[in-house]
């Protein structure tokens, strides 16, 4: 798959694996402060510091704290987006409960594993450039939700494809702000949520 370029670039990518292990830790490093110290504290020095790079290699990926933040945030969306397309191509002789079920636990693990950086990260977004980056994945899931629903004869999928993504991920969203940590709990209540929309009274 492939993604319009974002405005926060990094000026270059890696391409053998000693620069490409230069460029993860200076995202971990970030992803760490981030965590402990808050977006506030975030600046290149420090990262570079943490990464334990000069930050004349730190500028050569990145030219500013914004594009390391957007950096971050798109590969954890492109992350998750991997992970549920390949649920979704994977299983496809399960049960669309079956499937759900794999669906909602990698979209929950993805608050819970680093519960401050998802959060920070999502604070973000709100002043980063990255509608339609972010724009793009969502479409991206939502049309392999669409075919999923599709596969297993839900009347209109595009529709209730959208509408379970809104629902699922205002959820999730919503138990980071209140900062909940029964991942079991909440998984639970997306499935509820899930389960009564698809038992709706249809038209027709």
């Amino acid at each position: 798959m492939t993604f319009k370029k974002p405005l926060l670039e990094p000026r270059k990518r890696p391409t053998q694996s000693r620069s490409e292990a230069t460029f993860d830790a200076i995202l971990e490093a970030a992803a760490r402060i981030l965590e402990s110290e808050g977006l506030n504290s975030l600046n290149t020095n420090l990262v570079a510091e943490k990464a334990g790079v000069s930050i004349g290699t730190l500028y050569q990926y990145f030219p500013t704290k914004e594009v390391i933040l957007a950096e971050l945030s798109l590969r954890m969306r492109r992350d998750l987006l991997g992970k549920i397309s390949a649920i979704i191509e994977n299983r496809k002789k399960d049960t669309l409960e079956e499937v759900f079920n794999q669906l909602i636990k990698v979209a929950i693990d993805r608050l819970f594993d680093r519960p401050r950086l998802a959060r920070v990260l999502d604070y973000a977004d709100a002043f980063l450039p990255l509608y339609e980056e972010e724009a793009e994945i969502t479409r991206q899931f939502e049309k392999r939700l669409t075919a999923l629903l599709t596969a297993h004869n839900i009347p209109n999928p595009e529709i209730a494809g959208r509408d379970m993504n809104a629902m699922a991920r205002g959820m999730i969203e919503a138990a980071a702000k209140a900062e909940e940590m029964d991942r079991e709990a909440l998984g639970l209540r997306i499935r509820h949520a899930m389960n009564g929309y698809l038992s709706r009274p249809r038209k027709g």
